[in-house]
């Protein structure tokens, strides 16, 4: 539990579910990582390699059959899970927010490449010295052939889009429905007569809020407002490995603004504060937080269209092509010039935010755990 946005969903599923009277543990398998502030974990460490890996999953599964129920949070943890039910009888459910299950590089994925994913694009897409991938060859192998089938042995996947449901199907994955995560009704605090925004001949505010990496389209996004003029500011929130080109960018230019890592209790205040949330990533993004949190701030936005996020905006987004700098600038430009799109959009937030509240998802949850019980 490393405090980032899977772990926030997980904290929030727990708190939620023990507060209806649940009887509800967390189990870690790398405790050096855990950052618990909320939450006491029955700890383990399990062994980075693989094959001792997952041997030691299944072994903690069968020591805690106590429980009625597992609930697999780490893709990765269902191989084990899997093999666990070959032999074991409680019912276990998992969560696919990640495509490690059969992506080598999920840095190299795109909106195509995952729709035939063939065992030598493992081998030619992992970032690896030659030599190690032949050592692999083994495990590239049984991510196509063997895996699938260790982790269809799980009573049901809950893959957080329909997105997710789709690829993971496509790689011969089965028993999955799509539950995605809700939103947190902590978030945002009440919103301060400061932090509203007003539009009225002022730039358009666009904000990201991510980690500066290749797959999250931050080049695209650069390379746009490049394009898109002055009549729209962009402010970034984040860290990462491309931290010195955004802060080199935003030091070159008065309408961008680099802001660094923000610690989360502070970023309604930003989202409060834009008229228009980018995420421009060129990854099928499995559901991004940042959305949820976005669209809770009554916050309107644009999206490339790949993965979640065009589904998970609905009509309270946009879209452009990803990867298509040109695209997202001209779309840049219309947004700011048109105030009563970005009233309408902003005006759709509310239904996206009952449609991924609390009060909608966790039935849900709740109904299929009792379906595997």
């Amino acid at each position: 539990m490393t405090g980032g946005g899977s772990d926030q969903s997980l904290k929030l599923l727990y708190n939620t579910l023990s507060k209806k009277g649940h009887n509800v543990d967390i189990i870690t398998v790398n405790s050096d990582k855990n950052n618990c502030d909320s939450v006491e974990p029955i700890e383990y460490q399990v062994p980075r390699n693989r094959i001792k890996e997952i041997k030691r999953t299944k072994n903690i599964l069968q020591k805690h059959e106590s429980y009625d129920l597992y609930h697999i949070f780490n893709p990765g943890l269902l191989v084990g899970a899997g093999l666990y039910k070959s032999i074991g009888d409680n019912p276990v459910v998992g969560r696919l927010n990640t495509y490690n299950l059969f992506c080598t590089n999920i840095s190299k994925m795109d909106d195509s490449c995952h729709r035939d994913c063939k065992t030598i694009d493992k081998i030619s897409h992992d970032d690896v010295k030659d030599i190690k991938k032949f050592v692999k060859f083994p495990e590239y192998l049984s991510r196509t052939h063997i895996i699938p089938h260790i982790v269809n042995n799980v009573d049901l996947l809950f893959a957080q889009s329909p997105s997710v449901k789709k690829i993971y199907k496509a790689n011969g994955y089965s028993n999955i429905i799509t539950i995605p995560n809700f939103c947190d009704p902590n978030f945002p605090p009440n919103r301060k007569s400061s932090d509203v925004r007003n539009t009225n001949n002022q730039p358009t505010k666009f904000l990201y809020v991510g980690r500066l990496e290749k797959q999250k389209g931050i080049d695209t996004l650069l390379s746009a407002f490049e394009q898109a003029g002055t009549k729209s500011k962009l402010t970034i929130v984040g860290d990462g490995r491309m931290k010195a080109k955004v802060k080199s960018y935003a030091d070159s230019r008065s309408n961008v603004s680099y802001h660094g890592w923000i610690d989360h209790a502070d970023l309604f205040s930003y989202y409060n504060q834009s008229d228009v949330f980018v995420h421009p990533g060129e990854w099928p993004d499995p559901c991004p937080r940042t959305i949820l949190e976005s669209l809770q701030c009554q916050t309107p936005c644009l999206v490339s269209n790949v993965g979640a996020p065009p589904w998970m905006a609905g009509d309270a987004g946009t879209t452009y092509r990803p990867g298509d700098p040109v695209d997202l600038a001209e779309t840049i430009t219309a947004l700011s010039k048109n105030d009563y799109r970005l009233n309408q959009l902003e005006s759709n937030t509310e239904a996206r935010v009952d449609f991924f509240s609390k009060d909608n998802i966790l039935p849900q949850v709740i109904e299929n755990y009792n379906r595997c019980v």
